[in-house]
């Protein structure tokens, strides 16, 4: 709890399956990847911040799942907050501060946001670290301070998917 993770790969390798895997994990407090009772936590509630798809892909998604004997997939679609839908959020002082009075109500073991790119607000450089400071600086803030500035004493761990660069070789480096 109170950690980023981040998820990182070319397109299409499973990245955002992966984090579904884990957010049905923690909200039904089972083993992750197999049956490791170590890698088990408390059940929890997970709130998925999808960037990139729209309900449909995420039912589709759900399907494909189970379809593999997940059993009883995450609900996978985009949470309204404060009428922002959070295929559009961006990490933005105004979306930081509606994400912070979220986690607040629903107080979160988990938060998926999919993907890093598309959170960054326009004029960041995913590959400025002086940019990506701040991203991050804004996303630990959101995941130790309530809305109040006081800390949190339940913080929710925080998993971002992130893609490589078109500009990388196949084998990534």
């Amino acid at each position: 709890r109170g950690k980023i993770t981040l998820i990182y790969g070319p397109g299409g390798i499973g990245k955002s399956f992966l984090a579904a895997h884990l957010s049905m994990c923690v909200t039904k407090g089972l083993p992750f990847i197999g049956n490791f009772d170590w890698l088990c936590c408390e059940p929890g509630p997970v709130l998925w911040l999808d960037n990139e798809n729209d309900e449909e892909e995420n039912c589709v998604r759900g399907v494909k799942l189970d379809r593999h004997k997940v059993p009883n997939p995450p609900f996978m679609y985009p949470i309204m907050m404060h009428d922002i839908p959070t295929h559009s959020f961006k990490v933005t002082e105004q979306d930081c501060l509606a994400l912070t009075k979220l986690v607040d109500e629903c107080n979160p073991a988990l938060i998926v946001l999919d993907s890093l790119v598309t959170a960054l607000v326009d004029e960041m450089d995913e590959n400025k670290a002086t940019d990506l400071n701040l991203f991050f600086t804004r996303l630990q803030d959101v995941i130790t301070h309530r809305a109040d500035g006081s800390v949190r004493e339940h913080k929710p761990a925080l998993l971002i998917v992130a893609h490589s660069g078109k500009n990388e070789r196949e084998d990534g480096w």
